[in-house]
């Protein structure tokens, strides 16, 4: 999944964000815009127009997952946020109360789970 998150625009520029929605290990929709907000917005508009059930759903961002950015997915019914970069503090406790499981610094096979680790299989301490 995080090969899919990047395009080949972010990785020339690291200045256009990239999100990405997916269900059942299947990519779903890809959205890019120079804001961040605005790719989730994209991806959440286009769940709607197509009768996707979010709460299925796996978010993927290059972004930061500051509060703002968790309580958008919160709000929209999405479960797992996965993101190539880091989350703050008011994010991983917003998603906490939220009962997301948020994930950061996802490269390859290496991340960090920073709340409800039980949605994900196969890690051995999720600590």
């Amino acid at each position: 999944m995080t090969g899919e998150i990047e395009t080949e625009l972010w990785r020339k520029t690291g200045g256009v964000h990239c999100s990405v929605l997916f269900r059942d290990r299947k990519l779903l929709a890809k959205s890019s815009d120079v804001g961040r907000h605005n790719t989730v917005d994209k991806l959440v508009g286009y769940a709607v127009l197509n009768k996707i059930d979010l709460s299925c759903c796996v978010l993927g961002c290059t972004g930061r997952q500051p509060a703002g950015m968790v309580r958008k997915s919160a709000r929209a019914g999405i479960p797992v946020i996965v993101s190539r970069a880091a989350s703050t503090d008011k994010g991983i406790a917003t998603a906490d109360a939220a009962g997301i499981t948020l994930v950061g610094f996802s490269r390859g096979d290496r991340f960090t789970v920073y709340t409800h680790p039980e949605r994900i299989t196969g890690i051995t301490n999720p600590a």
